[in-house]
């Protein structure tokens, strides 16, 4: 007996469909200040949205995405706003750091294979929104399969066993069924494998996957064998060859590459001859910037000239004139990210949807501890990172991660003594808890 597979229908993109305003709206629900880089990404998001309703094939093939080039420093935001981005349309999104490639010869990773670790997140973005739409369907099969389970198990007739399944009743019965399982390839022939004593019943080789798929006899609860079921359900429904072929095109139409640290394979000109590698790498970015075809090691011909880039940097060193020339004009919005004010520290404390003040309570709460901040004790937090991000290290944001935790650390790790208590913080046991982290800050621009 083979298992039969077959191509689900394959959806349109349709990306995301807000305007600009609403876009940069829901960018500020996550993301402080930073106005000049969420309407740049909120144009490029929606220019997506244009291009596809353009009815001009030939026009529309025409049009390419307006890179972007992000300059700010560190831990203000600039890869936030791009995976954010991301997330609003569902489009695969890759973070890479320039630093990591090399130029073609040298010893290092190809800037090819930036292109082929998009489509691989591709492959996950398009087999979830294939399963997605066969979601219903896929539930009721594995109802009809567990009501067949409980009447073999309790010897019920249909009815009492679909009654027995929608009462609730029926989740924490053991059934036992044959689970299909997939098999990492063997040189052994299709038949009848045998694996620590038991035998199993070769049925199909996946000829997408090359993984021959067993069949194991299980005992499980309902509870469990429902989403074990459905698993190899949703298998069954979406071949692999839908999922390639959905990921090619949300590859070369929704992509996004962000590429952190451009600026790390920049030299200052007066420094060019002592280390062409790095400009080596911005040579070999070039092509699959300005559009190429990148051809995986599966033998799939991506074309990237529709995938949208997004580059960012520091920039402490060199400046983005520095770039090559061709470089440059392959980024042609650039956008100057502000470093954070004590204002900023203080609305993204309190701001964001999920804000870090939040995170917290809801980690003590697991503890049975009620956590309050007075307003004065987060705005000497927001302070105190600011200051201590001027004395040492400029981390941005991350700088309230430190000094948070500094904060917390006696009721995090004493839980037993707060346990059944509400904890408040003040602006004094704030100031009391970073004195000591204050003071070494302050000591480190003495020091050598």
């Amino acid at each position: 007996m083979r298992r039969s597979t077959f191509l689900c229908p394959k959806p349109s993109i349709v990306g995301c469909t807000l305007s600009p305003n609403e876009i940069l709206s829901t960018l500020n629900d996550f993301i402080v200040g930073q106005t000049k880089a969420k309407r740049a990404v909120a144009v490029a998001l929606r220019n997506r949205w244009r291009r596809r309703n353009i009815k001009d094939t030939e026009l529309q093939s025409s049009i390419v995405p307006k890179n972007i080039l992000m300059v700010g420093p560190t831990g203000v935001g600039k890869t936030e706003i791009s995976r954010r981005m991301a997330k609003l349309t569902d489009a695969p999104f890759l973070k890479v750091e320039a630093t990591k490639y090399t130029e073609v010869g040298f010893k290092g990773k190809d800037v090819d294979s930036i292109i082929e670790d998009l489509y691989t997140v591709a492959k996950s973005c398009a087999r979830k929104q294939l399963e997605k739409g066969l979601d219903a369907e896929a539930d009721a099969t594995v109802a009809t399969a567990i009501i067949r389970l409980l009447m073999e198990k309790r010897a019920l007739l249909e009815p009492d066993a679909k009654a027995l399944l929608d009462s609730g009743a029926a989740e924490d019965i053991d059934v036992s069924f044959d689970l299909t399982v997939f098999e990492e390839p063997r040189s052994r022939k299709l038949g009848e494998m045998q694996r620590d004593g038991i035998s199993f019943d070769l049925l199909s080789a996946d000829e997408s996957s090359h993984k021959p798929i067993i069949k194991k006899p299980v005992t499980m609860k309902v509870k469990d064998a429902r989403k074990s079921l459905k698993e190899e359900e949703l298998r069954r429904l979406v071949s692999q060859q839908a999922v390639e072929q959905l990921a090619l095109q949300l590859t070369e139409e929704e992509g996004i590459v962000f590429i952190d640290e451009i600026d790390k394979v920049i030299v200052n000109p007066s420094h060019r001859s002592k280390d062409m590698s790095a400009e080596g790498v911005q040579q070999d970015l070039l092509p699959i910037i300005e559009g190429t075809t990148v051809t995986t090691k599966d033998n799939v011909a991506i074309k990237t000239d529709s995938i949208l880039f997004i580059c960012s940097g520091a920039f402490h060193m060199v400046k983005p004139a520095d770039m090559i020339a061709e470089l440059q004009g392959r980024l042609p919005i650039r956008v100057e990210l502000e470093a954070l004010t004590e204002a900023d520290f203080y609305h993204i404390l309190t701001t964001p949807k999920y804000n870090l003040l939040r995170q917290h309570q809801a980690m003590l709460r697991a503890e049975a501890i009620n956590l309050t901040f007075d307003d004065d004790a987060v705005r000497e937090i927001a302070k105190a990172a600011k200051d201590i991000n001027h004395n040492a290290q400029n981390i941005g944001a991350r700088r309230l991660y430190t000094v948070l935790e500094h904060v917390m650390e006696s009721y995090s790790y004493e839980v037993e003594k707060y346990r059944g208590t509400t904890v408040q913080l003040t602006k004094a046991s704030v100031e009391a808890a970073v004195s000591i982290f204050r003071a070494k800050a302050d000591l480190a621009k003495y020091l050598l």
